[in-house]
């Protein structure tokens, strides 16, 4: 009975966001339809390996222009050790930009390993490496440090290197993997057409109002099914514990014990507070024989049973991509909406936001949001791209560094209270050492750093990006 009474509760409130935000779900639905007769070829690889000719060039947040390293695959030569050096320089806005970072990655047989600390101006030190320390107007930090062991069932990862679980490519509402990347430990086994992933992180500590040091961890546990070489669907489950002289929990490496169930234990929990956020989690995607694809991702953090007043804290994406030739030039096509229910992502007890180093774990622009994001980008044969993107934005006065205090969460429940529209036209010149972007951008569009709350300012700025390469691959025999 109270499964039944969850699913239709669950039913309902999605038939409340079709209602007002039709136009988007009439589209996604149309395409939908197709699924259940469409069969293919393994169209998903073709895809994603073409949304990569683009990806590779795009800046849609400070970490794009040094992430892609592990999400393209480049560790694929067996003994060598790679040595690669990377520079940005971004000019002509309000604050200029400046980073450098050094990549050390190499394999042999079935190990690899990833290292790269990265400096940058002090300006930027909070907002992209989630660090206010600097020393001469410097910021530092290793951003990825991990060592990687692959075998025919299996595959263990140790370090400290980013989180992607969902699948959006520009901001997953499970785990984005965007910004600083927090320590970890990350097994994952495949079983013919099954995977499973487990994963242990470390986040950052936080001190509360007597001093004390809370310790922060993550727990989590993925189930993916390629039912065949077009569709697959994940589903799963994470949690965040917080606590003084908290250790890290065995109750949540269960591999088969779910976590929200172990949670509540009476036993086991600390009666001063509740300290152990659990959030379930469920994505998919199908792909279709005409390089285009649908995608879901929907979350759970806190779905309520019971009348307590409150909204269930709930969010979901939908997604339409395709790739595409216009007169003979490359074109990709993105489309997402995206709702965060105003309680999504926080919590009561201590410190158990859903956030690492003052920056959203989950979706970029974190929580009491709904976004619509139309992203176009057209390729010629000399890998000059122009992008243009629109960007919707409702924004409430909630985020994850919101305080849990019943009379204000109840009163900024359903409380869109600001809108946004943000507009950019980029031009990008690709050359054999790197690339130089010309851009018309909002300052704010994506603001990755959390403060007291999140500020949009609508207000835009001309740039000049220039990012470089210089590359040294060794062979080890």
């Amino acid at each position: 009975m109270l499964e039944h009474k969850f699913f239709s509760q669950l039913s309902n409130h999605i038939k409340q966001m079709v209602k007002y935000r039709k136009y988007v779900f009439i589209i996604l639905l149309a395409l939908y339809k197709n699924f259940i007769f469409a069969y293919g070829l393994d169209y998903k690889d073709t895809l994603l390996k073409s949304q990569n000719d683009f990806l590779l060039y795009l800046n849609e947040n400070e970490l794009n222009d040094i992430y892609p390293y592990d999400k393209y695959k480049m560790l694929n030569q067996d003994s060598v050790i790679n040595v690669n050096m990377k520079g940005l320089y971004q000019g002509l806005s309000n604050k200029p930009k400046m980073m450098m970072n050094l990549f050390f990655y190499g394999k042999s047989n079935n190990i690899s390993f990833f290292f790269e600390p990265m400096i940058t101006n002090k300006d930027y030190g909070e907002k992209i490496l989630g660090t206010n320390y600097e020393r001469s107007g410097i910021s530092g930090r290793i951003q990825t440090s991990y060592i990687s062991i692959e075998k025919p069932l299996y595959t263990f990862k140790f370090g400290r290197f980013p989180i992607f679980w969902g699948e959006s490519t520009f901001g997953s509402i499970i785990q984005s993997g965007l910004y600083p990347a927090y320590d970890n430990a990350m097994i994952s086994y495949k079983f013919g057409k099954l995977k499973y992933d487990m994963l242990l992180g470390t986040l950052s500590s936080k001190k509360n109002s007597d001093g004390f040091l809370i310790r922060r961890y993550l727990s989590g546990k993925r189930i993916s099914i390629q039912f065949n070489k077009s569709y697959s669907v994940s589903a799963g489950e994470q949690i965040l514990y917080t606590g003084q002289n908290r250790q890290i929990s065995l109750r949540y490496l269960n591999p088969f014990a779910p976590n929200f169930l172990t949670g509540l234990e009476e036993n086991e929990r600390d009666s001063r507070s509740d300290n152990d956020n659990s959030m379930l989690f469920f994505h998919q995607r199908y792909v279709f024989n005409n390089n285009s694809s649908i995608f879901n991702e929907l979350i759970i953090d806190d779905y309520q049973i019971d009348d307590s007043g409150l909204d269930h804290a709930i969010g979901v994406k939908l997604g339409y991509d395709k790739i595409f030739s216009f007169i003979n030039n490359k074109c990709l096509l993105v489309l997402e909406y995206t709702n965060i229910s105003p309680l999504t992502y926080i919590h009561h007890g201590e410190y158990t936001s859903w956030q690492n180093l003052n920056h959203n774990i989950g979706y970029p622009l974190g929580t009491d949001i709904e976004n619509i994001q139309l992203k176009f980008y057209v390729k010629n044969k000399k890998n000059r791209i122009i992008n243009i993107e629109l960007d919707y934005l409702l924004k409430g006065e909630n985020n994850t560094n919101s305080l849990w205090v019943w009379n204000e969460i109840l009163n900024n429940q359903n409380n869109l209270t600001t809108k946004h529209l943000f507009f950019k036209l980029g031009l990008i010149y690709n050359m054999n050492w790197g690339f130089i972007e010309l851009a018309w951008q909002p300052i704010n569009k994506l603001n990755s750093k959390i403060a007291q709350s999140d500020y949009f300012n609508n207000k835009n700025e001309a740039i000049i990006k220039l990012v470089y390469n210089i590359k040294k691959s060794i062979n080890t025999f």
